[in-house]
């Protein structure tokens, strides 16, 4: 059987173990000085160590967040003020400008002039232009809309947040085809006149002949 302990006021372990068969026992007594001189340097070491990897950890870590945690925040607060730079610009367009899913037409982001125009688009037109689109054939398109507004799309194929998108710009012509419409009538109705007063002529030029 063993034991082990210290002398009172700490000033000597003590390390006793019996000597089976016998009941004797052998003790061994040691200074805790003696101890703690052999291991000092030991201690010692083992505390500059520790100060000297606290120290290298410090550093690296200062060089890291330098050479890498500042600049990516940096890059990642410019590309945020980038995107709403670029939001409020499309916001305050005066013409609809979305961005467009090009697999299945998904409005990812517009403005509420475009909003409000996509909105007035039926199934199958909003099915044509995300044909029209995927076809990449064309980069416009017109459309009329269930309220009679004439939709002028053009668009242009880009890459948004890993995805293929179109930036669209929606115009409502419906003003120009009303005055297209407009100068065609009076182009008919001058055409007519001038045929009515080319046969008033010959009526009057025959009437006087005869």
């Amino acid at each position: 059987r063993s034991w082990f302990g210290y002398t009172s006021g700490f000033r000597e372990l003590v390390l006793k173990k019996s000597l089976p068969p016998s009941s004797l026992s052998i003790v061994y007594s040691l200074p805790v000085d003696k101890v703690l001189e052999r291991i000092r340097i030991l201690i010692l070491n083992a505390i500059l160590l520790n100060i000297a990897v606290g120290v290298a950890l410090f550093m690296l870590a200062r060089m890291y967040e330098r050479r890498i945690f500042i600049p990516a925040e940096a890059d990642a607060q410019r590309l945020e003020e980038h995107e709403q730079f670029n939001r409020k610009i499309v916001a305050s367009a005066p013409v609809g400008i979305c961005i467009l899913r090009t697999q299945d037409g998904t409005n990812i982001l517009s403005n509420e002039l475009a909003h409000n125009y996509l909105n007035m688009l039926t199934h199958e037109d909003r099915q044509r232009l995300t044909q029209i689109i995927c076809g990449q054939q064309v980069n416009f398109v017109d459309v009329l809309t269930s309220t009679h507004t004439n939709l002028q799309i053009s668009f242009v194929h880009s890459r948004y947040r890993n995805e293929n998108v179109a930036i669209c710009v929606l115009v409502d012509v419906s003003a120009r085809v009303k005055m297209e419409e407009s100068l065609q009538d009076m182009a008919q109705a001058a055409e007519q006149a001038s045929q009515s007063k080319s046969m008033f002529l010959a009526t009057v030029s025959h009437e006087l002949r005869t």
